[in-house]
């Protein structure tokens, strides 16, 4: 259930990255492992972006969403990724980004991994006690472009 919420999750910012962005842009999804152990993704679009007053607001929404059934229908997106990112310990971040658009932070907490010793707890931030990636571990930056069927 955790990987499907995660994944309507994105897929929710992804959508209204590329939903806002000019047809010939992408919305750019970059990701690392975080020194705690859990991972964070940014996603970033070129579209218009958002007032200031505004992103109070979407950030506001993410950290608390009301219960579905009351969200405005322009806000809904937000409602959907917030309540998703909240029953998983996730935050969701949103921000101007240097291209104009927004930039979305998505903060995944440290998951226990049975057999690994420190997994999942905050450790010294030394490089190789928390902060080690091995095959197993996805790579530490990514970089696509989203596809938007255009």
């Amino acid at each position: 259930m955790r990987a499907v919420d995660i994944a309507h999750l994105l897929a929710e910012l992804m959508e209204n990255g590329a939903q806002y962005s000019p047809p010939e842009k992408t919305v750019d999804i970059i990701g690392h492992r975080a020194v705690d152990g859990g991972y964070v993704i940014s996603i970033s679009d070129y579209g218009v972006g958002m007032a200031p007053d505004r992103l109070e607001v979407a950030n506001r929404l993410l950290a608390s969403p009301p219960p579905v059934g009351l969200a405005l229908s322009r806000s809904l997106g937000f409602v959907v990724a917030g309540t998703l990112a909240n029953r998983h310990g996730i935050t969701v971040h949103l921000a101007a980004s240097a291209s104009g658009g927004v930039t979305a932070e998505v903060t995944l907490p440290p998951v226990p991994r049975p057999g690994r010793r420190g997994s999942g707890r905050r450790g010294s931030g030394r490089r190789g006690v928390v902060g080690r990636r091995d095959a197993a571990d996805p790579p530490g930056r990514c970089h696509r472009g989203v596809d938007r069927g255009r």
